[in-house]
């Protein structure tokens, strides 16, 4: 389903005034508001601009419902510093002086660590004690840009592999566009992406976002939203046309359990017009994180998986489907290479309520749970990277909104020849049109 939502969501006063405005904004949804400037102390009250929402032939599935809210209400950097909650420091990546960051719950039960500079990328995820993502960034040890995309939680749009960095979409007339997008602007892997002409990881983690609103609840929860506009970047929206990004990450606590939980939920809506590059058509493809969890020699982890995307030469996935169950992702696998190394990409096969949940087992019983929504209908797997200097094995587990090399898949190709046919779900939104997609990282502890 598409809508158009809201940018800028009112300062929340009320338990009824929270439901209706997020409901409305699913329901009804509104006109794009542009830009704001950064979060500043006393920000002032913004409010909503609703209008009927857009809607055509759906290719997503309806959009999750949010966490409870609480009493959400907007509060200062300041404020956050004074209790706290948040801290900054600085890190150099490739020279650069990066700032982190780092936001906790009051009871330090969890703790984000995000780079704006890094598009808005969490950067180090602790929850109730255990470091569950951690990125050479934080201890100094980061020796050049790509960390932003091998140790973290980056948006990738669009995500995973692209054939010769070639994205296709159908204009207002619906014949089929081409964009070329260049290889050295969008990879940071030239010994291997670089010389194959392929596009990896896209870009928007290579960009700066910026804080736009921070909030916490009753429960004493913390939310925190990044935009992201492709007009401040002249090469992406000549090439892609105008949108604009919003990250909210909520940092939060089962009130029954205890159990903290990180909720992270990006929309993208396409701010252009029949006057803008492509003609007022952004072609998204899709949404797509990369959290690179921590495991321990003796890990292990299932995925909720139907079949195996069959991948051809430069590890292109050809439109076919294959047999997943050889893979044993679904009975469960060793996370480090003691099962074999893996780099392969799934569909999804969710639950009744709608959302796919992966697990992680470490070897004292500690469960990475990472629950992603039915707009994400795709998992990929990779195990490849181990820290030699450590021996820290890493794990990655993506929540992807469609298939790598959608674009040439959906509308190139248009269907695969042989196997079972693959459904890439690429999208292109038209002028306020969006799309939304999340998925949440949980732990499961073993008190035994």
């Amino acid at each position: 389903m598409f809508i158009t939502l809201p940018w800028n969501r009112k300062h929340i006063t009320t338990q009824t005034n929270t439901v209706t405005d997020r409901k409305a904004s699913q329901s009804t949804g509104g006109q794009p508001a542009s830009a704001t400037t950064d979060i500043q102390p006393n920000t002032a009250t913004q409010q909503d601009n609703s209008s009927p929402s857009t809607s055509r032939s759906p290719q997503t599935q309806s959009l999750s419902e949010p966490q409870q809210d609480f009493n959400w209400q907007t509060v200062d950097l300041e404020s956050l510093k004074t209790t706290g909650i948040l801290s900054t420091e600085t890190k150099k990546v490739a020279g650069k002086d990066i700032t982190i960051q780092n936001f906790s719950l009051s009871d330090k039960s969890a703790k984000v660590s995000i780079s704006p500079e890094l598009g808005a990328n969490v950067l180090g995820l602790e929850l109730a004690g255990e470091k569950v993502i951690s990125s050479p960034v934080l201890e100094g040890k980061a020796k050049g840009s790509n960390v932003s995309e091998m140790e973290g939680m980056p948006l990738i749009s669009p995500p995973n592999r692209t054939n010769k960095s070639e994205i296709y979409y159908p204009d207002a007339k619906g014949k089929i566009q081409k964009i070329k997008l260049a290889n050295h602007w969008w990879n940071w892997n030239k010994k291997f992406e670089f010389n194959q002409g392929n596009m990896i990881h896209g870009r928007m983690h290579k960009e700066k976002w910026s804080l736009k609103e921070a909030a916490t609840n009753n429960a004493g929860d913390l939310q925190l939203t990044y935009n992201f506009n492709t007009k401040d970047d002249p090469i992406l929206s000549k090439k892609l046309g105008f949108a604009e990004f919003s990250m909210t990450y909520t940092i939060s606590k089962n009130p029954e359990t205890g159990v903290p939980a990180l909720k992270t939920e990006v929309t993208v809506t396409n701010t252009g017009d029949k006057k803008s590059p492509n003609g007022g058509l952004y072609p998204l493809v899709g949404l797509g994180f990369h959290p690179y969890f921590n495991v321990d020699k003796e890990a292990s982890f299932t995925a909720p998986v139907k079949e195996k995307l069959e991948l051809g030469e430069k590890l292109i996935a050809t439109g076919k489907l294959e047999d997943a169950s050889k893979d044993s992702i679904n009975t469960g696998r060793k996370a480090s290479k003691k099962d074999g190394a893996i780099d392969a990409t799934y569909t999804a096969k969710p639950s009744p309520q709608g959302e796919a949940r992966s697990t992680i087992t470490q070897g004292n019983g500690t469960k990475i749970h990472i629950d992603q929504s039915r707009e994400m209908g795709f998992i990929t797997v990779f195990n490849g990277e181990t820290d030699k200097k450590t021996g820290q094995n890493k794990l990655c587990i993506e929540p992807l909104s469609c298939a790598p090399n959608a674009s040439e898949l959906q509308f190139k190709n248009k269907a695969s020849t042989g196997g079972t046919a693959l459904k890439p779900n690429a999208i292109t939104l038209k002028p306020e049109e969006s799309h939304r997609a999340s998925f949440t990282i949980s732990l499961e502890k073993n008190l035994t």
